[in-house]
């Protein structure tokens, strides 16, 4: 039985996470679209898309905040993960250099497989108003990598996984949860830099400021580019030349600052991850998460 246990808790984990990500949005939208029909007596489909994604913003923004405050509740994650006495400012700066160079990298090279983009137009509306930004830019990062980093590849790691399994894992579902084509396969790439500079700086932080950095950059431009330009690749914006410089400075960028970090952290064989000293759900019972 300890053995069975052992094997499927890594699975039970992972479904009690999405389940939780995923149901408090299904939840409080639901809630809202209720609420919205009783006031105004008719159902959102029926309305204008703007009310609608002001609906679905406002839903968004609340059950990320729930799912913040769940993970912290029930002990999925420690504050401590994300104190900021518990990594060195110079770390963290080079680390989101880092991320800001992959972001680069990843974002070029994926142009070039033209993968389909099958919410981008959502994805805008949701942008261009308040709530919409807020949760996108601020909150979403937030509760995705307590979610996907530090409650999942941190339980993963904390329960046998390989470093390289847990991160690549952890990575893979981060980026299937996404659902739109062009969306898994940038936020595998990210969720893989992420899931290693969790790992190696046994800090969430990092990941956090990365990601916030990420959807920022990409909600301003859903904020103020226009529909001809978000439509663009990076080559037919700035031409062949200079994305190639771009590429190439990123990629530099990338190598630079991974070698500052290697020479920065403890050797890996020392790394002991946060949290492993915090009263956590184990998924046996001990609380109800």
């Amino acid at each position: 039985m300890v053995v069975k246990h052992a094997l499927w808790a890594p699975v039970i984990r992972v479904v009690k996470l999405i389940a939780l990500y995923f149901g408090y949005q299904l939840a409080l939208f639901a809630v809202l679209a209720g609420i919205h029909k009783l006031l105004v007596g008719c159902n959102l489909l029926e309305e204008s898309s703007q009310h609608g994604m002001v609906v679905l913003s406002v839903s968004l923004l609340l059950s990320e905040v729930l799912v913040i405050c769940h993970l912290l509740h029930f002990k999925y994650v420690s504050r401590q993960s994300m104190a900021w006495s518990a990594i060195r400012s110079g770390v963290l700066c080079v680390s989101v250099l880092m991320v800001f160079g992959i972001m680069n990298v990843s974002n070029i090279l994926l142009e070039f497989l033209d993968l389909p983009n099958l919410m981008q137009d959502q994805f805008v509306e949701v942008s261009r108003n308040v709530f919409g930004f807020v949760a996108i830019a601020i909150l979403g990062p937030i509760a995705e990598e307590l979610t996907f980093r530090v409650g999942m590849e941190g339980y993963f790691l904390r329960h046998g996984f390989s470093p390289r399994k847990a991160i690549l894992v952890s990575a893979a579902i981060f980026g299937v949860v996404h659902v739109n084509p062009i969306q898994v396969a940038y936020a595998f790439c990210l969720g893989v830099v992420f899931g290693w500079l969790y790992y190696r700086t046994r800090s969430a932080l990092p990941t956090i400021i990365g990601h916030i950095l990420n959807n920022c950059m990409a909600a301003l431009i859903m904020v103020f580019g226009s529909d001809e330009m978000l439509d663009k690749t990076t080559v037919e914006l700035f031409g062949l030349g200079h994305t190639i410089l771009i590429l190439v400075a990123a990629t530099v960028l990338v190598v630079l600052t991974y070698g500052a970090l290697n020479k920065k952290l403890l050797p890996k064989g020392s790394v002991r991850l946060l949290d492993d000293d915090s009263v956590e759900s184990d998924d046996s019972g001990e609380h109800v998460g």
